[in-house]
C-alpha cells in the first residue's frame, strides 16, 4: 500500500481528469555541484489552467507531442524505493501523449480566467 503523500492527495483533489496540454516547458540549470533539470507543464480550458512545476526532473520521456495533445497525470511516490533525492514518479495515463519522469518535488497551483 502506498503510504500516504499530502503533495500527492492535494493533487489528486484538484481533480484534473483529461485536459489539453497548453504549454510544456523544460528548463536547464546548473550549480556549483551538479546540473538540474525541471519541467513546467500547463494544462486546462478556456475557463480554467492548472500550472504543475516538477524539480530535479531525470529520466525525462517524451514522445508525440503534438498540437492538441492531452494529459492526465499520474504521480506517485516512490519514498519506498530508497532512490537518491527522487520522491516521485510522473506519467501520462493517456495514449496519444507519451509523458514519463522521475522527479523530487512538484507544486500544481489551478487557476481560473476570468
Amino acid at each position: 500500500m502506498e503510504n500516504s503523500d499530502t503533495k500527492i492527495e492535494s493533487y489528486r483533489s484538484l481533480r484534473l481528469g483529461y485536459l489539453p496540454l497548453l504549454s510544456l516547458t523544460v528548463r536547464h540549470s546548473q550549480d556549483s555541484s551538479a546540473y538540474h533539470q525541471s519541467l513546467e507543464l500547463v494544462v486546462g480550458t478556456e475557463t480554467e489552467k492548472t500550472t504543475l512545476v516538477f524539480a530535479n526532473v531525470q529520466g525525462l520521456r517524451i514522445e508525440d507531442l503534438n498540437s492538441g495533445s492531452k494529459c492526465m497525470l499520474e504521480i506517485t511516490s516512490l519514498s519506498g524505493r530508497q532512490l537518491e533525492n527522487l520522491r516521485y514518479q510522473v506519467m501520462n495515463l493517456e495514449q496519444d501523449l507519451t509523458l514519463n519522469f522521475l522527479c523530487s518535488d512538484f507544486s500544481a497551483r489551478k487557476t481560473t480566467l476570468g
